[in-house]
């Protein structure tokens, strides 16, 4: 019996593993032991890396693993017993979902049947494909609501939805007519303030690839957001990715050659300068100074630089 093997190792490090599995959210543990069969094979990693990390070696170790593998194939004997009844439920009930393929779907009933797996019990008096029923059309359902709306909404929030929309439903048939919040809060005996914020939980979402009104239906909305005035990030990739090229390439050229083209074609300041003034800056007359530049453009004409340039255009 693996419970009883588990017991029978250092409570030290099980109580360590129920606390890390006790904290986990979601589903709710059976009533007979603290572990699930499906999720023991992570329970198994988790004890054997405890025992390293304390140095116990424990001579139960190879029968619990032995037990364990029993029992995952007695899991895997059910499941493969009771796929039929997966696949009726899927195409009964679910048909071709728009959210999920029938493959999916298929593979969240089985998931749905190995939760059943681990909670069923004898004593229930039903059989165990009448029991596992629910858990399939819940995991099914969670997971078809995990990825309907391109935000998901939490699954809490989603339940709550749908049973004040029941509370609310059956309070139109007494009263005949428009149902007040506050009576909705009464019935589901939540907060007023939280049943609101339940209720208008849903959104309508819009795609900004969908035309809006405006221009006749021309724009989508994605151009209309769109801030005209900001340069494309691809653009400025671009231009920054041109600037440092030229500049590496104007670099590899002698001091007053480099000097005298960044000043001139404002690759220093983006302001670009006359011939004038770049001489009164370098002390140089400006008949030299254009020199200099002519020289220094026909030297990338002829040099390596060129190749380089040409890769911008």
């Amino acid at each position: 019996d693996i419970d009883q093997l588990l017991n029978q190792f250092p409570k030290s490090v099980i109580d360590r593993i129920k606390k890390e599995d006790s904290d986990r959210p979601g589903r709710k543990r059976s009533n007979r032991w603290w572990w699930e069969p499906m999720s023991l094979p992570i329970i198994l990693l988790k004890i054997e890396k405890q025992l390293k990390q304390d140095g116990i070696q424990s001579v139960l170790w190879k029968k619990l693993r032995r037990s364990s593998q029993q029992l995952l194939s007695i899991q895997d004997t059910i499941v493969n017993a009771n796929l039929r009844l997966v696949a009726s439920i899927v195409s009964r009930e679910y048909g071709e979902s728009v959210v999920l393929s029938t493959h999916d779907m298929l593979q969240e009933g089985v998931i749905g049947m190995m939760k059943a797996i681990g909670k069923f019990d004898v004593s229930y008096g039903n059989r165990f494909s009448t029991y596992a029923i629910f858990w399939i059309r819940q995991t099914i359902r969670r997971a078809i609501e995990n990825q309907a709306d391109p935000i998901r909404i939490p699954l809490y929030i989603a339940e709550g939805r749908r049973k004040l929309q029941k509370k609310e439903i059956e309070l139109k048939k007494k009263t005949n007519g428009a149902v007040a919040l506050d009576q909705i809060a009464v019935a589901g005996k939540m907060d007023a303030k939280r049943v609101r914020q339940i209720l208008e939980s849903p959104k309508s979402y819009i795609s900004l690839e969908a035309f809006s009104q405006k221009n006749g239906g021309v724009d989508d909305y994605n151009a209309a957001l769109t801030d005209k005035m900001q340069i494309n990030p691809l653009d400025r990739l671009i231009d920054h990715e041109r600037k440092n090229m030229v500049n590496h390439v104007v670099d590899s050229l002698r001091t007053q050659e480099s000097s005298v083209l960044k000043l001139h074609y404002g690759l220093i300041d983006e302001h670009e300068h006359s011939y004038a003034e770049i001489g009164r800056k370098m002390n140089l007359s400006r008949e030299r100074v254009r020199k200099i530049a002519n020289q220094a453009l026909k030297r990338m004409r002829c040099g390596h630089q060129l190749n380089q340039l040409q890769e911008l255009i």
